[in-house]
């Protein structure tokens, strides 16, 4: 849904249509390359955290066994009990993609990954990793090594707080990376 937006805006007066940038977090992590790899007008995309293979992403993170959806949704509601970031995520993501159960959550992102699209990607990408993160282990390098257009990889620590998922331990340090790579990419205008 970015392929929309970019044409309400493009011929607004404060837009450079040769200098439109995407950034996209978390799950946007995924969903911004996405969208660079369907429309040339974004000349530049950050996914942070990278993600290349959303529902193998989920599955590594609820990593459970079980033998059907049944069993798979009665581990999720148990653990959900004792785990508020897990409830918070299994009642997001139930929410974000319509799902009426967590198990449903695996089928209806049984096709989230990138790699039907990822070699479609030409604008200069910057992928980001928190050394930390707990969501998405491991998607950042398979992000960036799919990638065939200009890239950039950032790994942020713990040193300064930044090595969570989205680095939300220090948002300033991130985003100050964040500006100063789009500066770099698309030129500073000031």
């Amino acid at each position: 849904m970015v392929s929309p937006i970019i044409d309400y805006y493009i011929d607004a007066p404060e837009v450079d249509p040769k200098r439109i940038g995407l950034l996209g977090q978390s799950i946007g992590g995924y969903l911004a390359p996405r969208a660079a790899a369907f429309d040339s007008r974004i000349s530049a995309c950050v996914a942070d955290d990278g993600v290349f293979d959303l529902n193998a992403a989920l599955r590594r993170m609820m990593n459970w066994r079980a033998s059907s959806d049944e069993e798979w949704d009665r581990i999720a509601y148990e653990k959900i009990t004792q785990d508020q970031a897990l409830r918070w995520w299994i009642i997001d993501g139930m929410w974000k993609f319509g799902a009426k159960s967590p198990s449903e959550i695996l089928k209806v992102t049984s096709e989230y990954n990138l790699a039907s699209c990822v070699k479609n990607i030409r604008c200069p990408t910057l992928v980001m990793k928190g050394a930390e993160d707990h969501m998405f282990p491991g998607q950042p390098e398979q992000l960036y090594a799919q990638l065939n257009c200009p890239k950039d990889y950032l790994a942020f620590n713990n040193e300064f707080g930044a090595g969570e998922h989205t680095h939300v331990g220090a948002i300033g340090l991130s985003n100050a990376y964040i500006f100063n790579w789009l500066d770099s990419r698309l030129g500073n205008r000031s």
